[in-house]
């Protein structure tokens, strides 16, 4: 009891600070208000310094709160800090000069919040937002100020089956594919693809709790439509298992075959550029 108010104390100096902090740094957002208030409020209010206006993010326990602060405070998916941001930018502007559609497929897509994130910092944004857990899919929704987006409540694979998907534990981000769940069906990148033609590939976010394996064992051809890939590995989740195995020979594979990539470590993701980016 004493540890958790410590600990509670403790995060809530610490979110201060990182108040203060963000205001005179070129981060992209100011998340206002400590974790602890949020907590009883259910909403994360931000700022947003590159829009200039205000936002909230819907939360309902203490995990979407951490997730909240990891994506807008912290900032794992940031680009506009890299020596790259320029030319990625200006790939982005040609894209909607042109008329494509730039497109973000955001796998695992949890609350939302990755796929509002990128929405703010690329405007017009179309997303497509893959998410297992219904509940946290539909709760997404309250987190989307870009309406522009298609969600799916499917699970992502190498090809479409039936797989069992755990949501019943107590950290929903944790949800995953398992022996213990129930059934759901999975869809695959190339078909979501192939029935958003009209997009333009042009970030692809993979957080899924180690399915990764799963999702590049075979047709993985779809890595080179894609500028930018963020990815999150869980090999420390998943010890003794080469989980990240599979994605790792599919990236080398295609990159080796087409595109070479500049390979950053952003946060607690792997972030692939293509060095060709305006190619």
């Amino acid at each position: 009891m004493i540890k958790n108010i410590l600990r509670q104390f403790y995060y809530f100096f610490y979110d201060i600070l990182s108040i203060l902090r963000n205001l005179n740094n070129d981060k992209n957002f100011i998340v206002i208000i400590p974790r602890l208030i949020a907590f009883f409020i259910k909403k994360v209010f931000i700022y947003d310094k590159l829009n200039k206006c205000f936002f909230i993010q819907n939360v309902r326990n203490k995990y979407d709160i951490l997730t909240v602060f990891e994506i807008f405070s912290y900032e794992g998916y940031r680009l506009n800090n890299l020596k790259q941001w320029k030319n990625i930018y200006e790939k982005f502007v040609f894209l909607r000069r042109e008329n494509k559609n730039p497109l973000l497929i955001d796998c695992g897509s949890n609350i939302g919040s990755s796929s509002e994130y990128f929405s703010r910092i690329f405007k017009n944004l179309f997303c497509i937002l893959i998410e297992p857990n219904k509940v946290s899919a539909n709760f997404s929704r309250y987190n989307l100020y870009n309406k522009n987006y298609l969600l799916i409540n499917k699970a992502v694979s190498f090809e479409k089956k039936t797989v069992k998907f755990n949501d019943e534990l107590k950290d929903n981000r944790a949800s995953k594919i398992d022996y213990y769940g129930k059934d759901i069906e999975t869809e695959t990148i190339d078909n979501i693809l192939i029935n958003n033609n009209k997009m333009t590939p042009f970030i692809i976010k993979i957080d899924i709790e180690g399915f990764e394996e799963d999702l590049f064992k075979e047709n993985y051809e779809w890595i080179n439509k894609f500028d930018i890939i963020f990815i999150e590995i869980h090999d420390w989740m998943i010890p003794n298992k080469s989980i990240s195995h599979n994605f790792l020979v599919a990236m080398c594979e295609m990159m080796k075959k087409n595109f070479k990539r500049d390979v950053i470590i952003s946060d607690e993701n792997l972030l692939f550029i293509k060095s060709n980016i305006n190619d």
